[in-house]
């Protein structure tokens, strides 16, 4: 494995300025790996761009390509649920568009949760009063009204037993 030489990451730097030199700190077949990712999803977005939406475009990402295998990583729930709707179609777009793809069997689709820094805007270091209150909340556990909820499931709904009071005991903590 070879390293590029590189200066220390200034702490003092904005999120994106750190995140740009620990991309250039990585190893060089990571670096290769992540350039063939970054590719594959240009390549795919611009195939894809006249099918689907432009705020799944916008987040789609190749999370790998292996194996007739490509899966997707998409930022929302909704989005998730339109490409598996869509699967079958895509599959056969990309086989016919994209020439890397022309071997591709199978796609998944998966929620990416975490936020990439290089497509996010600059202002990263201001927090918004929403990320405060999620932050805050975390902190302070279920919610009365939540718990309740949780215990009267558990208690009405749910039949198999360790289930019940796996229930039961995360409604108590």
């Amino acid at each position: 494995m070879t390293f590029a030489k590189v200066k220390p990451i200034n702490h003092l730097a904005s999120r994106l300025d750190q995140q740009q030199q620990s991309i250039e700190r990585l190893p060089s077949s990571l670096l290769n790996h992540l350039n063939e990712l970054t590719s594959l999803t240009k390549s795919i977005k611009t195939s894809l761009a006249g099918c689907l939406p432009d705020d799944i475009i916008q987040t789609l990402t190749v999370g790998g390509y292996h194996d007739q295998t490509l899966t997707l990583a998409v930022a929302s729930q909704t989005a998730v649920n339109h490409l598996i709707y869509q699967r079958s179609s895509l599959l056969h777009i990309l086989t016919k568009d994209v020439v890397t793809f022309r071997e591709l069997k199978r796609i998944n689709v998966v929620l990416n949760s975490s936020p990439n820094l290089l497509t996010q805007p600059k202002n990263l270091d201001v927090q918004t009063k929403n990320d405060v209150n999620v932050k805050t909340y975390a902190d302070k556990g279920l919610s009365p009204k939540t718990r309740a909820t949780i215990s009267h499931v558990a208690e009405c709904v749910i039949i198999h037993e360790r289930l019940k009071t796996a229930l039961f005991h995360l409604a108590e903590t």
